[in-house]
Formats: C-alpha cells, sequence, structure tokens
C-alpha cells in the first residue's frame, strides 16, 4: 500500500504485485480514496491499473507513488544480489500498460518504499537495513537510482516489511507483519 496527495485529496495504492513463483501474466493496482483517520468506512476502488513489466514476471512488494510526477515506482524483490526499479505513469490506461525499467538496486529483498512528503527522498526498506535516496531539483528517478544511497541502520523487527515517511518527513515508522507488531519511530539523520 502507498499513500499520496492529489488534488489536495488523500488517496491509497493497493498493490497486487506479489508473485513468489513468477508467472502471473499481469499485475494490478487499485487506487482508493483514503478513508477519514478513526472512520469506519467502505471504500470504493476508483481505479484499477492492469499491468505487465516490460521485460516479463517480478516479484513486488515496493511500490510507492510520486503524485507530483504522476509516477508509480516499482522496487523488485529478489533473493539478491540486484533488485530492479521500475516506473508506470499514475494515469495509465488501456490494457495492461508496460512498467519500465529505469534502473537497479545493489540489494537484496526489496519489502517496501516511500516517498518524502516534499518528494525529495525516497527509502527502500529490507528485511535489515534501509536504503535512502536523496533527489535534486527537476531530478528524474533514474538518475536519483543511479547514486550510491545512504545506508540507515534499522531496528530488528521481525519480518518488518513496511515503511513510511511522517508528515513533516523527519522520522520513519516501520512494523511487522508478525506479532508482536510495534509501530517504531526513527529520526533521520
Amino acid at each position: 500500500i502507498a499513500g499520496f496527495v492529489l488534488d489536495q485529496k488523500g488517496w491509497l495504492l493497493i498493490a497486487d504485485t506479489g508473485d513468489n513463483e513468477l508467472n502471473r501474466s499481469s499485475y494490478q493496482l487499485y487506487i482508493v480514496e483514503e478513508p477519514a483517520a478513526g472512520a469506519s468506512a467502505t471504500v470504493s476502488v476508483t481505479r484499477t491499473i492492469n499491468f505487465v513489466y516490460e521485460d516479463g514476471p517480478h516479484n513486488c512488494e515496493a511500490v510507492a507513488v510520486d503524485a507530483r510526477e504522476k509516477i508509480i515506482l516499482l522496487v523488485v524483490k529478489t533473493s539478491g544480489p540486484v533488485c530492479g526499479v521500475y516506473e508506470l505513469p499514475l494515469d495509465s490506461r488501456g490494457e495492461k500498460p508496460a512498467a519500465r525499467r529505469i534502473g537497479e538496486l545493489r540489494l537484496s529483498s526489496a519489502v517496501a518504499m516511500d516517498i518524502s512528503p516534499d518528494g525529495r527522498d525516497v527509502v527502500v526498506l529490507t528485511y535489515g537495513d534501509a536504503l535512502r535516496y536523496r533527489r535534486a531539483e527537476g531530478e528524474r528517478w533514474a538518475e536519483v537510482f543511479s547514486r550510491e544511497p545512504q545506508m540507515l541502520p534499522m531496528p530488528y523487527r521481525r519480518q518488518g516489511e513496511s515503511v513510511c515517511y511522517t508528515p513533516d518527513g523527519k522520522n520513519l515508522l516501520l512494523t511487522s507483519e508478525k506479532r508482536p507488531s510495534p509501530l517504531l519511530e526513527m529520526t533521520l539523520p
């Protein structure tokens, strides 16, 4: 799941992009309006994007949305040593648009990703540490991911597969898929 703000409205992108066996013919991204905090509401899918990767099937758990550029970023999960980075236009239409490979990261098991509220940083989480990439004004994501990242040591989380920036962009929130699932807050250097 990735949260983003577009046209002063909060949205969630729900990614059905897992493919451990690498045998799916397409993947789905669902866009829903973000419900108000604490509200018990049923959400309706506003839009579905059925897509493929330009170079065949991949397993992906790390997605983020750059609302300013209207781009969806996907980092595929591999057992190493390289994970591909792909982008897909947020306004993708038509039958099965292709996510385009824009780079690769020297890591294994990319399990989560988020873009800072100001759009200047992206963090990619592994089962261990995280990688932080800084973005200059006007820079394309392919350029950002071509540089060496800043390594961010993360605390132990049993199967920790989530990360997001706080609204002020100064901290990261982390939790785990396994119980207990503490919510951890890490101050960025």
